[in-house]
């Protein structure tokens, strides 16, 4: 059993990056509404303020999962999942950014969500903070900002529906295989592989070059220059289902194993 000292001390740190993201997030929203424009201030922070609500309320109700693999619960909220946090932050500011056609400032907050994502495993990596909060929200938050982004161009009719069908079975497979696995009291492998890495780096570029043509085009993508993009995505995407495919036998097959015995 975890001390209550330690249970309390970190809440603590939770808490504290929960009111300093919120605080951050009134700050830009106010001089957004200062100096720019009131309504599109408001509206930013009304919409992101219930993801911290909701990330707050997941995490401090499911305090435990901030342990590392050895099951020792940690005293604070460390770099790596403070990281995937701020990632999962930026997908409503994404989206409202698209929606208001500020196609530069979408991308330079895409961009920076997608570092995020590259040093939130180096620096759980290099410095020991693996933990399994890390790695349940760590996919989440590439789910969340990906099928944003793909939703606003499928729903804007800029990205065909056989694709966007693609990329929902996938995340479909995903949320409801971890579920079953979770019923049958398996723990799957959620670890990074070389084929995950490869195919997030394709999907990140090409939400790179929709967002990024929006904006060099002045809000118009050319079909014929997107020609080749959408079936490379296609081909990623499916590769990432078979993979699941293969990673949810392999759990159940542990577990047929282990019941045998």
């Amino acid at each position: 059993m975890y001390s209550h000292k330690r249970r309390a001390s970190l809440r603590r740190s939770v808490c504290s990056m929960v009111w300093i993201s919120f605080g951050v997030l009134a700050l830009v929203s106010l001089v957004i509404a200062v100096f720019h424009e009131p309504r599109f201030g408001l509206v930013l922070f009304l919409a992101t303020l219930p993801v911290i609500v909701v990330y707050a309320g997941f995490v401090l109700s499911h305090i435990s999962l901030i342990r590392d693999p050895a099951g020792e619960l940690k005293e604070r909220i460390q770099l790596a999942n403070i990281l995937t946090a701020l990632r999962i932050f930026m997908v409503v500011p994404v989206l409202v950014l698209l929606i208001e056609r500020y196609w530069l400032w979408a991308l330079a907050v895409y961009l920076l969500g997608a570092v995020t994502d590259i040093f939130d495993g180096l620096v759980a990596r290099r410095f020991r903070q693996v933990t399994v909060l890390g790695v349940l929200l760590d996919p989440v938050g590439d789910i969340l900002i990906t099928g944003t982004v793909f939703t606003f161009f499928w729903l804007t009719e800029e990205v065909p529906f056989w694709l966007f069908i693609i990329l929902m079975v996938r995340y479909v497979q995903f949320f409801v295989g971890l579920a079953v696995l979770r019923l049958l009291k398996v723990e799957p492998e959620l670890r990074a592989t070389m084929a995950g890495k490869v195919v997030g780096v394709i999907q990140a570029t090409g939400i790179v070059i929709l967002i990024g043509a929006k904006w060099y085009r002045g809000g118009a993508l050319q079909n014929d220059a997107l020609q080749y993009l959408f079936p490379v995505l296609g081909i990623a995407f499916a590769s990432v289902i078979v993979s699941q495919t293969v990673i949810g036998i392999k759990a159940l097959h542990r577990l047929t194993v282990s019941s045998n015995r």
